[in-house]
């Protein structure tokens, strides 16, 4: 493995590294049409969340920006052809707090497994390597896999804080005109490694290519002048024409400042009755949750946002006093929190029907819970089901309370709790006392 020796690139405001990627020139001849034809990207991997629809930004938790972090990056040419021979360019980065790991640069021929690991091509095609593949790779005929032929060039700037890193290909005809797997960012063409200090503060940093006039050498040179340089003789550049020049993609570092969280707290509860013998289901619950998480919104499925659901159905559960069953939701592994602050979760709450005043127990207690509730309703006063010392929220009792209502799992939204619920009550008490089986549906 090459390696660089680590030191800490920092000027002010500003921490650089020139790495150089520059092209050799594209041909006159070259099937390019316009910058969106090629175009240099870097992208996070791995290290924090990275959105599906935009791969040139990770977002990083406020967790793992306080301790500090290793964000793995990897640099690619997105195109579906490129008659390229030699890459340079320049980055930097916006904070002095986010520095590139030079120790950790890793090249096409510097990385290697343990044991062969199993690759995929776009096509289907399956093939295996000790050697983690990159674009400028090839397949044999026997399905080997093998390194591009390359010249690594590192050069460390001391004065003005740049690393110039030359990736030359020495065999462009083999390499060069066909990527592994067709496509050139189906793998990238070389890795690094981005370090956050710990106790960087909430924000967006970019890390840049570097374009300025000051930056550009004879090695990075960018031009519209047929006449320079030499086409002869042809110096180390990007293009000759400006509509050959790529596209840059730089990376957007997002340090969150608050967990994920919901941005309209949705009913994530749901009752049921202990006689229920319906599955769990997470159609009981909001399809989608909008999710804030740094500066921006996500629309999950509330399904993909659980790590483990709770299975079976009440009736299975045997359940006397209610009970409340909880399923968290993570966020790309982060607790998910409600708008609030509090942790968002889904709940179950499972009772017995009749049980208003949730003792674990059908009797005349209930009864005469819901007649006191209706005569204090009537009477234009305050009513309620549950005190300061009940487990349970007031629409849950009287889901459990609204005998002969509609509320199901509406609570309040329901019918109205009157006499006609205390009656049925009694009616369940007396049977169930004398030893038979009540169904409540046979009381309705």
């Amino acid at each position: 493995m090459m390696m660089i020796q680590k030191k800490c690139l920092v000027i002010p405001a500003i921490t650089a590294f020139c790495l150089s990627m520059a092209a050799n020139w594209f041909s006159a001849n070259a099937a390019y049409e316009s910058p969106e034809d090629v175009t240099f990207t870097l992208r996070a991997v791995n290290g924090g969340y990275i959105p599906d629809d935009n791969p040139n930004r990770i977002y990083i938790s406020p967790e793992d920006a306080a301790s500090g972090i290793v964000i793995p990056s990897s640099m690619y040419i997105e195109a579906d052809y490129a008659d390229i021979s030699y890459i340079s360019a320049a980055l930097e980065s916006e904070s002095e707090q986010i520095i590139f790991r030079e120790d950790l640069f890793q090249n096409p021929t510097s990385f290697a497994y343990d044991t062969a690991q199993d690759f995929t091509l776009p096509d289907g095609t399956s093939f295996s390597t000790r050697f983690k593949p990159f674009c400028f790779g090839r397949l044999g005929s026997s399905g080997n896999y093998s390194h591009g032929s390359f010249s690594f060039l590192p050069n460390i700037q001391e004065n003005n804080a740049l690393l110039t890193w030359s990736y030359d290909l020495l065999n462009k005809e083999t390499f060069s005109a066909d990527f592994l797997g067709g496509s050139s960012d189906t793998f990238s063409f070389f890795d690094l490694d981005l370090e956050i200090s710990p106790g960087i503060q909430p924000g967006t940093y970019k890390i840049n290519y570097i374009r300025k006039d000051s930056f550009v050498t004879g090695a990075t040179y960018l031009t519209s002048d047929d006449s320079y340089p030499d086409p002869d003789n042809p110096g180390k550049y990007i293009s000759k024409y400006n509509s050959m020049v790529p596209e840059l993609k730089s990376l957007e570092i997002v340090i969150c400042e608050n967990p994920p969280r919901i941005t309209e707290n949705p009913d994530l509860t749901c009752f049921r009755f202990a006689h229920d013998a319906r599955d769990f289901s997470i159609e009981d619950f909001p399809a989608e949750l909008t999710i804030r998480y740094g500066e921006d919104d996500f629309t999950k499925n509330c399904g993909d946002l659980l790590e483990t659901f709770t299975a079976g159905n009440p009736e299975s559960l045997y359940i006397g006093q209610p009970e409340i069953l909880t399923n968290s939701l993570t966020f790309e592994g982060i607790p998910l929190e409600n708008s609030d602050g509090s942790s968002a979760v889904l709940k179950y709450y499972i009772g017995q029907k009749g049980d208003a005043n949730a003792d674990g127990v059908v009797n005349s207690a209930d009864a005469s819970l819901i007649l006191t509730y209706s005569a204090d309703s009537g009477a234009g006063n305050e009513a309620s089901l549950t005190d300061d010392t009940s487990t349970i929220p007031e629409d849950f009792a009287y889901f459990l309370a609204d005998i002969d209502g509609e509320s199901q799992n509406s609570g309040k939204d329901g019918s109205s709790l009157d006499a006609g619920d205390a009656a049925l009550i009694l009616q369940y008490a007396a049977l169930s006392g004398s030893g038979q089986s009540v169904n409540w549906d046979d009381l309705l």
